[in-house]
């Protein structure tokens, strides 16, 4: 081709696409011509809602009124400087809560939003309410500890004696822990203790209801498993949030309750949990209560 040949555009480029018709807008239902019921309107909103917000959505607020209805059901106002909205915990969320909210606590919820039709009402329904912050957990801790102590849950005259010789132990704890072999490494040589294993989760957020129900469940059966002479509770070092099922108050009243003696064997020297207190013996680590 020479120098001087014509440039070949391509046509294309220089046309704009046809322009198709639009559609004609239909009209959203509740316009004039279309109105919603109000039934409709409070289920659309509850979906739109729903669609627009985490499934395990977070807030976090003061907590500006708490009550817990007679069927269990806790109902919180949460707040900050500007707004305020409702919350509601089931009594199934609220019994394995390791927490209890009181007035002027800051909180973190996890849940999800809702819009309650009958009642025209904006809310969250939470799984879970937690303290925001360590120094929130340790009031919370210290205020259940005034609590239990003022129940008389760690008085001496209420704990049980555990035999001179048992013969028959139940360890609770986790079957990968290293607290079961620490403390097997001290009982394995006596062959006249009978020694079982209940298997539990001793971490994380389903271990207080874990740890909770099998002593439960160990005191209400202890005549069909024949007789147990004491239970050794036990779990290795960790950090502090790593224990806390043994500060949850369901662990602490299941122990209070059981009419099997308890040992306790949890974390490092320095680690006294509320467990530990209400224990018939507490000691420091899982070989010294083994």
């Amino acid at each position: 081709m020479s120098d001087d040949a014509p440039t070949v555009w391509d046509v294309r480029a220089n046309l704009t696409a046809p322009r198709r018709p639009s559609a004609p807008k239909a009209k959203p239902a509740g316009s004039d011509d279309e109105p919603w019921s109000v039934s409709q309107f409070a289920d659309e909103a509850d979906r739109v809602l729903k669609a627009g917000f985490a499934d395990d959505l977070r807030l976090r607020g003061e907590v500006g009124e708490w009550t817990v209805s007679t069927a269990g059901h806790g109902y919180m106002t949460l707040k900050d400087a500007k707004a305020r909205v409702q919350t509601v915990i089931y009594q199934s969320k609220l019994s394995r809560n390791r927490f209890r909210p009181e007035v002027g606590d800051e909180v973190i919820v996890r849940g999800r939003v809702n819009f309650y039709g009958r009642g025209g009402q904006l809310s969250i329904i939470c799984d879970r309410i937690d303290p925001a912050g360590e120094g929130a957990i340790e009031a919370a801790i210290r205020r259940l500890r005034e609590k239990l102590a003022n129940e008389g849950l760690f008085d001496a005259s209420r704990k049980l004696a555990v035999p001179r010789f048992p013969s028959r132990v139940v360890l609770v704890t986790s079957p990968q822990a290293d607290a079961l072999q620490d403390a097997l490494k001290v009982l394995r040589p006596f062959p006249s203790v009978r020694l079982a294993l209940y298997p539990v989760t001793v971490q994380g957020d389903a271990a207080a209801s874990s740890v909770a129900d099998a002593i439960a469940h160990l005191d209400a059966t202890r005549g069909g498993t024949g007789r147990i002479d004491a239970i050794l509770l036990i779990r290795g070092g960790g950090s502090r949030e790593d224990l806390r099922a043994f500060d949850d108050e369901a662990v602490v009243r299941a122990i209070a309750a059981c009419r099997i003696p308890v040992v306790t064997g949890i974390g490092h020297d320095t680690d006294v949990s509320l467990s530990d207190g209400v224990a018939d013996v507490h000691a420091h680590t899982p070989t010294q209560a083994a």
